[in-house]
């Protein structure tokens, strides 16, 4: 098995093989393993007389599949027959990262990815069967209409398109379902299909696509038209943010609001999330597993269990007087004492080298010293980017403000540092 470290984009792993192998004698399949040690089969293909010949060799292509950043497996074997020559194996490959592009594994409402209004995404179906869903949100009352580009050699009803709201049970209502027809516009090399335009109340929308009676892995382009002005993450931020929620590591109603000031209970929130999805145990178990118990007397203004679960597990302290203030803000070093504390829960000490020497140490709160130290010394293994960096000029600025995106590019980092 060949291995493949990628960020988030696209791959297409092609094989050369002699130009006399007969059909079918080689077998070529692409796998990934969740977080839970599972192999699922990506794909799997067979060569055949279709294969593309040059000079010697054949050549054969796996569909093309977008997928976050990770690792995947490439296995080559026989099949029905047997050659002794040589091949050669490739994984093309093009980073994609960002909101621009579609990313498995969004097979589900659950698991779908962001599009923000007016803003284009290109996206593919993996294989046959594949489903693509998206979830666009309304900040305020507005108009909503999808527009679809795909290529124009597809055939009629190559394309299903639908809409959903969410219903006052939570649950998906279907607002319009739409196909591919000959009566698409055609412009160049792709044809367009609208969905209706709606007049929506603010919130969120889900937008699924999939293949109906025949099947293309080529690209579409989806836009969301909407005089509603997007909720966006600050340009700096904006690939972390994503990649944090696409992780599941910030809760959906905190998508919002990105550059606003994040408030203790918040954050709480964040990192009892973090927790849990990084163990794939519930906040209940975790608790148990370390003998702890919420006590709800412990502060006059809030009885949220995230919290008193945070409390619980020594992440966070009150303020004095028996409050907590879940809304205060929080300051730059209580963020990363409260990350340390978080990595302790989980088992994660530093182990990537130094804390940054900051100009403005001699501003730091004493309790704080060893926090901002780990935050400062612990690498995203995925970028190399520090937990938490300074603010410019040397400083780290303890007392400042903390928003939340920056605090969910915390915790993208976090988890990433302890993979």
């Amino acid at each position: 098995m060949n291995r493949i470290f990628s960020a988030s984009g696209w791959i297409s792993p092609a094989v050369c093989r002699p130009s006399d192998s007969r059909t079918y004698t080689w077998n070529l399949s692409l796998f990934r393993i969740d977080s839970n040690g599972q192999t699922y089969v990506l794909g799997n293909y067979y060569n055949g007389d279709t294969s593309s010949s040059v000079n010697a060799t054949k050549t054969m292509y796996s569909n093309k599949f977008r997928l976050p950043a990770g690792d995947y497996y490439i296995r080559i074997q026989d099949a029905d027959r047997y050659s002794n020559g040589d091949y050669m194996v490739t994984a093309l490959y093009t980073p994609e990262p960002g909101s621009d592009y579609e990313k498995e594994f969004n097979g589900n409402s659950g698991t779908a990815n962001i599009l923000y209004t007016n803003t284009q995404c290109s996206g593919n179906l993996s294989t046959l069967g594949d489903v693509d869903w998206f979830r666009v949100t309304l900040t305020q009352p507005g108009s909503l209409q999808v527009k679809f580009e795909y290529p124009s050699d597809s055939r009629t009803y190559t394309w299903n398109l639908s809409l959903y709201r969410v219903d006052s049970e939570g649950k998906l209502e279907e607002l319009g379902n739409y196909y591919n027809g000959d009566t698409s516009s055609s412009v160049n090399a792709t044809k367009t299909m609208y969905s209706n335009k709606f007049r929506l109340s603010a919130g969120d929308y889900y937008i699924r696509i999939q293949d109906s009676d025949r099947y293309t892995n080529g690209d579409y382009t989806i836009t969301v038209l909407s005089d509603v002005v997007a909720d966006i993450p600050a340009p700096w931020a904006k690939a972390e943010v994503e990649a944090a929620i696409n992780k599941r590591l910030v809760p959906e109603y905190m998508q919002k609001k990105y550059t606003q000031n994040i408030n203790r209970n918040d954050f709480c929130y964040l990192v009892i999330n973090l927790i849990t999805v990084k163990t794939g145990r519930n906040i209940n178990e975790i608790l148990a597993a370390k003998g702890k118990n919420l006590d709800y007397s412990a502060f006059s203004d809030t009885s949220d269990p995230t919290v008193l679960a945070a409390y619980a597990l020594g992440i966070v302290n009150g303020k004095g007087s028996n409050r907590f203030d879940p809304d205060g803000y929080i300051t730059r070093q209580e963020a990363a004492v409260m990350l340390q504390r978080t990595a302790n829960v989980l088992g994660f000490t530093v182990s990537d080298g130094p804390s940054v020497d900051f100009a403005d140490k001699n501003e730091f709160a004493g309790w704080a010293v060893n926090g901002i130290a780990f935050a400062s010394a612990a690498t995203d293994k995925t970028n190399g980017n520090k937990v938490m960096g300074g603010t410019g000029n040397g400083r780290f600025s303890p007392h400042g403000t903390y928003t939340r995106q920056q605090a969910f590019i915390t915790m993208i980092r976090l988890y990433n540092a302890m993979n």
